[in-house]
């Protein structure tokens, strides 16, 4: 009973993993191609330089020397991330004044912030404040800076972790629902189904050691290589992909009972592989770890 049990599990979460892999391989490689991190940090440094409004100061910053060079390769032509300490340099250096140089000292950085005539006031208060913390030491005023900014990009940091992790749910549900993977079918059949219960076993533990055998293996190797174990599993009887046929049991739902039991599976499978393929990686490899463990205790 507990083998079996394993079984069912080890099957799900291997499904789970493939379609982390595939979805969120597919979701940062649009992310990339979009530049949609890039995007985020301009619109709060928009905020932060330009209180908002669409003015010359987080375009000056982003046409600095030391700034430019970090465009990446989304269609916006704009960084993803700026080092904090760039970032100071680059600041102080665009707010000054251009007939003066830049500051040597903590009075001549306090001079330039308040004389000013391009820095928001929001962000003026803030690099006065900062200033004033610092004491004589314009070294500490600059980290202080730099510290600021890296708080700012640590708060840009999840709010771009969470808009992915949306994004990632909403193209689970979107190919669970292409592809008909529902977590509610797929376990009622390896239950009854023993011998798709061990070969779904069997594929899940050679493709973690195909996985654990090569570390340097591109994650672009691992998502081709699961779009096409989901690809086989049709072969498998496992009720993946649609069917028209009456008396398939991957047919569209006919009564509002079904397509509660429908809905409710392609949501718990869009949420799970919402979860990332490390989180089902390292989950699958401990329960296969332990049913072999358990088979050699059984044996002994």
């Amino acid at each position: 009973m507990l083998a079996d049990i394993l079984g069912v599990i080890i099957g799900v979460f291997f499904i789970y993993l493939l379609l982390s892999l595939l979805i969120s391989t597919f979701v940062e490689w649009l992310s990339r191609r979009l530049g949609w991190r890039a995007h985020k940090l301009s619109s709060w440094l928009q905020q932060l330089l330009d209180e908002g409004k669409t003015s010359s100061l987080s375009r000056h910053l982003y046409d600095h020397p030391l700034i430019r060079p970090l465009v990446g390769e989304g269609k916006l032509r704009l960084p993803p991330n700026i080092p904090p300490k760039w970032f100071t340099i680059a600041l102080i250096d665009i707010i000054r004044r251009p007939d003066s140089r830049f500051p040597d000292s903590i009075e001549e950085l306090k001079q330039v912030i308040r004389e000013s005539q391009t820095c928001p006031d929001a962000t003026r208060n803030a690099l006065i404040a900062i200033a004033a913390q610092a004491g004589n030491s314009l070294k500490d005023a600059l980290d202080g800076i730099s510290l600021w900014f890296e708080g700012i990009m640590q708060s840009l940091r999840q709010a771009y972790k969470s808009m992915i992790q949306q994004r990632i749910f909403v193209a689970s549900l979107l190919v669970a629902a292409l592809l008909n993977i529902d977590t509610i079918s797929v376990c009622d059949v390896l239950w009854s189904d023993s011998q798709v219960r061990h070969t779904l076993r069997l594929a899940a533990e050679q493709f973690l050691a195909d996985v654990e055998s090569d570390a340097s293996e591109e994650i672009s190797s691992e998502a081709l290589a699961a779009a096409m174990a989901i690809i086989e599993m049709s072969e498998l009887r496992l009720p993946i992909w649609w069917s028209l046929a009456a008396d398939d049991p991957r047919h569209i739902p006919r009564t509002p009972s079904d397509w509660v039991l429908k809905i409710l599976g392609l949501t718990a499978t869009a949420l799970a592989t919402s979860l990332g393929a490390p989180f089902w990686f390292d989950l699958l490899r401990k329960i296969i770890s332990f049913g072999r463990v358990r088979s050699t205790a059984v044996a002994i």
